[in-house]
């Protein structure tokens, strides 16, 4: 009950704040706020203030912010004297501003919350986990798995390690259709077997870095730091960091172990870890270089927006996005982590809402902006006829979406 309790207080404050951005936005420009809505079916609390009207409601699946003169019907019939507070009769720049309203609150202050969380006591709580993929010693990628037909394991390489599950798994070569068959009692027995866990793989290296100049090439799998096993490229960087001039990396190559020496006080070497992590996009390829901060604000958001990107490119596969039921999982199970994994996966949640809003298709708080551009440029306002053309492929590609995230979210929690 209080895990329910939690996801729903988390989406009805991702609401909150959304919708308070149209309406302080509206505010801020004089405009007539008739009705501020959060959630919808049965009312749970009504009061009116001013003019406007103050609900609460039961499901935390959507939110309002009713303005005077939002309706173009209803525009037209207004009086000149009550155009000054008429959402419709504003000038663009002020109508574009207002739509972005939401998408900035979700943005903004949850990128703060990340810095806060990153910098602060909490941030050796936040962790992201790695997907069951692993590598053999020439650098071929394998999803790990208990069933010789299903490519995926509901578990996390650090519960492999933690919680010992031993028995037999199974190889599916992620490039091929070869499978293999091992047992495994742990990570460590694992590696025994000539397996090691994906993030060890390095997937580029920088140029003119200091990897580059000690031939350390993309593909190769770091597996051990002055003779000591590695599980992690996390356990890597740690390891570094503890010395200040001199360490020497183990690598394998084509099945061959080589070994470096690093002599120098600059421990940015210029590498990138072939990770996958879950988050909220389901996989995510994670870049580590030289300290744990990597994954910081800046981070966090430009990773946000090159999967954005690759949705619309098709680099992106369907299979990856996520939608309310795995978003329920991930917030409930964040509950177990303590308050600091709550709140960071809330900053991540509210940061996508935001990105997502912005996008510039119409029925979206992005559409509308496009509008408003489009307007300032072209000096008159899109038809009608083309504005509900624009509305249809608007919400058709949003129940598109929306129905793929709910089936992957079917297909990954029952099947």
């Amino acid at each position: 009950m209080m895990k329910f309790l939690a996801f729903w207080f988390f989406l009805l404050l991702l609401i909150l704040i959304h919708e308070l951005g149209h309406f302080l936005m509206a505010r801020l420009f004089k405009v007539q706020i008739r009705r501020f809505t959060v959630g919808f079916g049965p009312r749970l609390l009504v009061f009116s203030r001013g003019d406007t009207a103050y609900e609460w409601r039961l499901l935390p699946l959507g939110g309002m912010v009713k303005m005077t003169g939002e309706d173009p019907g209803e525009a037209s019939g207004l009086p000149p004297a009550e155009y000054h507070k008429s959402f419709h009769h504003q000038p663009p720049w002020k109508r574009m501003l207002i739509g972005m309203g939401g998408p900035i609150f979700n943005i903004v202050p949850a990128l703060f919350l990340v810095a806060l969380l990153q910098n602060g006591s909490w941030s050796e709580t936040i962790k992201l986990k790695r997907l069951p993929i692993v590598v053999d010693a020439h650098s071929n990628e394998f999803i790990l798995s208990t069933h010789p037909q299903k490519h995926y394991l509901k578990t996390y390489l650090e519960e492999l390690d933690e919680a010992p599950l031993g028995g037999l798994f199974y190889l599916h070569e992620s490039t091929g259709s070869k499978i293999m068959h091992v047992n495994i009692h742990n990570l460590n027995h694992m590696m025994d077997q000539g397996f090691y866990p994906l993030d060890l793989k390095i997937s580029k290296v920088e140029a003119g870095s200091l990897a580059d100049r000690m031939d350390i090439r993309p593909g190769d799998v770091i597996v051990g730091v002055n003779g000591e096993r590695l599980k992690s490229f996390e356990e890597m960087v740690k390891k570094i960091l503890t010395h200040k001039e001199f360490f020497t990396l183990r690598l394998l190559r084509e099945g061959n172990i080589l070994e470096r020496d690093i002599k120098s006080s600059d421990k940015k070497l210029g590498i990138h870890s072939a990770g996958l992590y879950h988050n909220l996009q389901g996989k995510r390829q994670m870049p580590v270089i030289d300290n744990d901060k990597e994954f910081g604000v800046s981070g966090l958001l430009l990773g946000l927006l090159r999967d954005y990107q690759k949705l619309f490119t098709g680099e992106l596969e369907l299979t990856q996005i996520s939608g309310p039921l795995m978003i329920g999982k991930l917030v409930t199970v964040a509950m177990d982590f303590g308050l600091a994994t709550y709140l960071f996966i809330l900053a991540v949640i509210s940061i996508n809402l935001g990105i997502i809003n912005l996008m510039p298709i119409p029925v979206l708080d992005g559409g509308h902006v496009f509008l408003c551009l489009y307007e300032m440029l072209m000096k008159k306002r899109l038809s009608a006829q083309g504005m509900r053309l624009a509305f249809l492929l608007g919400q058709s590609f949003i129940i598109l979406l929306t129905t793929t995230a709910l089936i992957n979210d079917i297909m990954q929690l029952f099947f």
